[in-house]
């Protein structure tokens, strides 16, 4: 179809040569000299540079006057601006040449000839299914060199009769390539509005030729640069705005009028939508917004009036295609046949936000919708967005911010409601076959409101095949190896405007090396949903604002199920202002990990001087995108190692050696004296020393059994860390293993000068109980530091109950055997008294005296 209607369209442009002619300057034109670049501005300038642009439109006799100066500055230069080209509506406008030379080392070379002017249609818009019918005049300038200045001028003859008559246009007094001069100048006859945005500058008001002449001119305007991602909205130029309109009233009642149909046509729309039209047991309303979105195909000619003027809405039925004012119309139309208000609304799709700033004009929109009006309140439908879900007074509408209706009781422009955005729900669940090995991958997203519409139309103009390859694609980002395990599953709840995207996937060699040690391994999980909106530019010196998509709001969960359980660290974070919230969660227990995020937009931009506080958010953020679990494959290895290591065996029976002997010089050697008489004070152990002569016979048995059936003790597990590169573990295994037939030796040490109540007795059991208690802390301490990700939860709570209970223990029995008088009176028996039992004191008779 577009290659037959471009083809139809070429062949009017060879008609088109008295469309086309070459004058002598019009003496309404007030003449502008342009001056050569002096070296600051050469500094600016690319390719080329601008010395003039010259505007002068004279509204009485609607003409345009157009003068322009630039100079080549490269090869590049000659490439991008050795032509001109000048588009024009054949319906209603000519072009008069009036000039076209080459400046070269001060010499003029005329380049004007009427046989070189070639006339093309080029429909800029063709891919938007938009044709104006303009064309485009081009002459390739021949013989360009570096350096040379070319200048030109011509006149535009008309302007469209749409508008009937009224003037309205916008020009900029600045732009964003550096320039020599500005003049732009408006000459007219009846009473004009003007307003200046950006700027200080305002017109030099005057008379000329009997017309009043506004006139701005600029010698080198000010150049603007643009930051990166500002709203599209946002314009940082200066520029001014002319109208001859008072109110947006007197736009309605002069637009208005072509948004009118006769009886005829509703009569033809009310027959068609009796004849068998709406499907039984269904929403009649919504099956006319359907019909409208889906049948009527979005393809326009604008050209002269129908750049404002709708067609008839019989003709958009009968030929099943028309642009945004024709399905607009015929929206409404069908909807009025069913006893609903409804009418078209014009809309900036780009600048509504600013809309209600400016003066009252049809040019400022460039879009056409519908507002339907309900006992239940206002909406507003898009009738040129396809395959869309919900009800009439569902169907998701972009915020376009503001509009006019076209009825004859509209005055004023009207502001759209904002949406209230479902979040995009994804929840991964990620399967670890084994530790170092593959996983497989299970994605279910729920889209909502305009992200349905999104995903619907995907996978209505793409193939399975193809969306299946970029999704691929896109988990690439994070997992490089992944393969689709099975097709993608679209359900479709289109009533309620929901779709579910069920993906399977599998990931070989899930687990990577860490950059620091070859020996651990480690998974990361990512919420890739997020990437795109969390990497802002880190300019904190912004001047601009910054663009943030208003609608976007993710909940994006991770479930991760792992083969063995693991230590698990809950963590949560919050961060809030005012144009965004965040909140992240880690929980899980055994062998589950559950990591939520959770994004909402707050606000459609940044304001500049919010954009540090926002950057330094937003880093905040960052650091809790990737959650990582690592393993240490050679301490793995290790403990999976069988067999009896005899080094170690050795090591034992050393320490063992060693610590009796201590223990035996102890016995002999250090034999204090008792503080009480052991003739009188001699008690039997009793009392609160039963619990400690209890823990004394069972505590050398749970050592030993602890001791011979530990794996790393008697297996070669302690020297396989040594030599995959783990010295710190072997040497800590080391220590506890000496330490625990220590602590082992000196407890039966400490149970035998218990029972035979020794005198040192109560100084062993103070230095056992305080060796115990440090013992298990730096045991505790240093086996979580040096093994974060290896103990689960609970194992870490024994850690912590054994040595808080070793603790306690020290603190109750060492300060009892330090004053505790039955200890004293107990504990009285010597080296030498175990040779001699001790006798009992006769008791002393006193003889009364006379």
């Amino acid at each position: 179809m577009q290659v037959l209607i471009t083809c139809l369209l070429s062949g009017f442009v060879f008609s088109q040569s008295s469309k086309i002619s070459i004058t002598e300057l019009p003496d309404w034109i007030q003449p502008v000299q342009f001056e050569n670049a002096d070296e600051a501005l050469e500094k600016k300038a690319g390719s080329f540079l601008y010395l003039l642009v010259d505007n002068q439109d004279h509204i009485p006799q609607q003409k345009s006057f157009r003068h322009r100066a630039y100079q080549i500055f490269s090869s590049q230069g000659i490439q991008d601006a050795g032509d001109i080209t000048i588009d024009f509506d054949p319906e209603y406008q000519d072009i008069e040449f009036h000039s076209l030379k080459i400046i070269r080392d001060g010499k003029t070379i005329n380049k004007l000839y009427l046989k070189d002017i070639q006339t093309v249609q080029r429909e800029s818009n063709m891919e938007r299914h938009i044709f104006d019918g303009s064309l485009t005049a081009i002459v390739n300038i021949s013989d360009v060199r570096v350096n040379d200045i070319i200048e030109y001028s011509y006149t535009l003859n008309g302007y469209n009769p749409v508008h009937k008559g009224k003037y309205q246009n916008t020009y900029y007094l600045d732009f964003s390539v550096p320039l020599g001069r500005l003049h732009t100048e408006i000459l007219t006859d009846r009473p004009i509005h003007y307003k200046v945005f950006n700027s200080e500058l305002e017109p030099k008001i005057s008379n000329r030729n009997g017309l009043k002449s506004y006139a701005f001119d600029i010698l080198q305007p000010k150049t603007v640069d643009y930051e990166d991602n500002v709203p599209s909205w946002y314009d940082a130029n200066s520029y001014v705005q002319f109208s001859e309109y008072t109110s947006w009233k007197e736009v309605v009642g002069n637009y208005e009028p072509y948004f009118r149909v006769d009886h005829a046509t509703r009569n033809f729309l009310q027959q068609q939508l009796a004849n068998d039209f709406f499907e039984p047991n269904e929403d009649s309303l919504t099956q006319i917004l359907r019909f409208v979105q889906d049948d009527i195909r979005y393809l326009g000619f604008e050209g002269g009036l129908n750049s404002h003027k709708p067609s008839d809405p019989k003709d958009v039925f009968e030929r099943r295609f028309g642009d945004c004012k024709d399905k607009s119309l015929l929206l409404a139309e069908l909807l009025k046949t069913q006893g609903i208000k409804a009418f078209p609304v014009l809309l900036n799709s780009v600048g509504g936000q600013e809309i209600t700033e400016m003066l009252p004009s049809a040019k400022l929109f460039d879009h056409c919708i519908v507002q339907v009006q309900t006992d239940e309140g206002v909406r507003y439908i898009d009738p040129t967005i396809n395959n869309q879900g919900g009800y009439l007074y569902s169907t998701y509408s972009p915020d376009y911010k503001y509009g006019l209706v076209m009825s004859n009781s509209s005055s004023e422009i009207v502001k759209f409601p904002s949406n209230e955005s479902k979040p995009v729900e994804i929840f991964e669940t990620i399967h670890v076959e084994d530790i170092g090995g593959d996983a497989t991958m299970n994605v279910s997203t729920t889209y909502y409101g305009s992200n349905a519409d999104a995903r619907r139309s995907e996978f209505s103009d793409s193939s399975l095949e193809s969306i299946q390859q970029n999704y691929l694609d896109y988990y690439r980002l994070m997992y490089p190896s992944i393969e689709a395990d099975e097709e993608i599953i679209f359900d479709d709840f289109r009533g309620e405007n929901k779709i579910i995207v069920t993906e399977s996937y599998k990931i070989p060699g899930f687990w990577s090396p860490s950059p620091e040690n070859d020996q651990i391994i480690q998974a990361d999980f990512y919420p890739l949903s997020l990437d795109s909106y969390v990497f802002p530019s880190e300019n904190t010196n912004r001047k601009m604002p910054f663009y943030l998509n208003d609608e976007l709001n993710i909940n994006h969960n991770i479930a991760v199920i792992l083969p063995e359980s693991w230590n698990i660290e809950e963590d949560e974070v919050n961060i809030s202002n005012k144009n965004f919230q965040y909140n992240y969660e880690v929980s899980g227990s055994g062998k589950r990990i559950d990591i939520s995020h959770s994004y909402k937009n707050l606000s459609a931009f940044v304001a500049p001087e919010d954009y540090s506080a926002y950057v330094s958010d937003i880093q905040e953020i960052q650091k809790n995108l990737t959650y990582s679990i690592t393993y240490n494959k050679g301490l793995g290895d290790s403990i999976a190692t069988a067999g009896i290591s005899w080094p170690s065996v050795m090591i034992i029976a050393i320490a063992l050696f060693a610590f009796s002997f201590l223990c035996y010089k102890v016995y002999y050697r250090y034999d204090p004296r008792p503080e009480l008489d052991p003739r009188v004070f001699h008690r039997p152990i009793g009392g609160w020393l039963v619990l400690i002569a209890i823990g004394l016979c069972v505590a050398p048995v749970v050592m030993l059994v602890q001791l011979f059936q530990t794996p790393e003790y008697l297996g070669p597990a302690t020297w396989e860390l040594w030599r995959t590169g783990n010295p710190g573990m072997t040497l800590f295994i080391l220590f506890e293993m000496i330490y625990n037939c220590g602590i082992l030796v000196f407890g039966i040490f400490a149970a035998i000068v218990f029972f035979k109540k020794r005198t040192i007795a109560p100084k062993v059991m103070i230095v056992y109980l305080a060796a115990s208690f440090v013992f298990l802390l730096a045991d505790t301490v240093i086996a979580l530091s040096l093994m974060p990700d290896y103990f689960t939860p609970q194992e870490e709570s024994e850690f912590y109950g054994e040595t808080l209970k070793a603790f306690f223990r020290a603190a109750i029995w060492i300060p009892y055997f330090l004053v505790s008088k039955r200890v004293k009176e107990t504990f009285t028996v010597t080296l030498k008294d175990e040779s001699e039992p001790l006798e009992t004191a006769e008791e002393e008779v006193l003889i009364p005296l006379e």
